[in-house]
């Protein structure tokens, strides 16, 4: 009868550091011993391939090359083997969104050997289309390694994310949702999260024109366009036609969920010749530049006055 007690106490202590009630610095303990089955415990073989395979995952990490964004992180950037959330409040910011998401693949394929599993939900299909080949290979991204899934149901959305979520040969998984539903729950996010750090295969959940939900998500980002900067360097051919007035593309990327250290903003652009991230900040500039010599307005100018009403 222990024994069951202090299974059932881990296993829910587990599903609170899981659903973020408990601070990201308490860790995951070892599995006790009077969790095992009767049957006795697994090879020594096995138990050590788990092991490893576990902390190689936990050791990988996404770096943005920003110190303010790396910082807001314990191990000093992404993790690989977890489940990511991003998402824009409208729809119609889906192309910033995706921007965003090609730059974080962009950084993860040189890391990283294999495909990308992308599932797409037919509601983001008809609103925004899906990526277009010449797109990604601006942001680095080899479309050869894009492998394209898009099913009818947006429950099918979730099947293959996990299905894609097992196989450790992987890259990443990626799944594009619209909006809230139903069937995006804690349970749900709970079992990706799961999948994801067994194999180690980083998995990105993208839900356009969304509202922050609960989640088992590792992080979540709200991504927001902000105004591009011509740079005026000199950019290759193959990412940039020549003589192209384009800015690079921009975000204010906001870390609202962290649980692997603290929240935080900040405001990044992609530079695609060198395939990197650049900390940016905006300017607001007056449109008309003030005239020192300009006449003085009459006295009364800006007072409210009352008219009479005609008879």
């Amino acid at each position: 009868m222990n024994a069951k007690t202090a299974q059932i106490a881990e296993l829910r202590h587990r599903l609170a550091v899981l659903e973020g009630r408990i601070p990201s610095a308490v860790q995951l303990a070892p599995v006790p011993a009077s969790a095992q089955t009767e049957q006795g415990p697994a090879p020594r073989g096995e138990v050590l391939n788990a092991c490893v395979v576990q902390n190689d995952a936990i050791n990988q990490r996404i770096l943005f090359g920003i110190p303010k964004l790396d910082g807001l992180f314990e191990g000093k950037g992404l993790c690989y083997a977890s489940l990511h959330e991003l998402y824009a409040s409208e729809m119609r910011l889906s192309g910033a969104l995706s921007g965003f998401l090609c730059a974080l693949l962009s950084l993860l394929s040189m890391q990283r050997s294999g495909a990308v599993l992308w599932v797409i939900d037919r509601a983001v299909q008809q609103e925004t289309g899906i990526p277009h080949a010449p797109g990604l290979a601006q942001f680095g991204v080899d479309p050869a390694r894009i492998v394209f899934v898009r099913p009818g149901k947006t429950e099918e959305v979730l099947w293959a994310m996990e299905e894609g979520a097992q196989c450790s040969t992987l890259c990443a998984v990626v799944g594009e949702v619209a909006g809230s539903f139903r069937s995006l729950d804690l349970t749900v996010t709970r079992r990706l999260t799961l999948r994801a750090e067994q194999t180690g295969v980083p998995v990105f959940l993208v839900r356009h024109g969304a509202q922050a939900d609960p989640s088992a998500a590792l992080s979540r980002w709200h991504i927001a366009p902000i105004a591009s900067r011509f740079s005026g360097e000199v950019r290759a051919r193959r990412f940039m036609p020549s003589g192209a007035f384009v800015g690079n593309p921009g975000w204010r990327v906001i870390l609202e969920k962290n649980r692997n250290g603290r929240s935080g903003f900040c405001d990044l652009e992609w530079n695609h010749a060198k395939r990197c991230f650049n900390e940016t900040s905006t300017h607001s500039m007056p449109v008309v530049r003030r005239i020192s010599n300009r006449p003085s307005l009459p006295e009364r100018t800006g007072q409210v006055v009352a008219l009479r009403a005609e008879s």
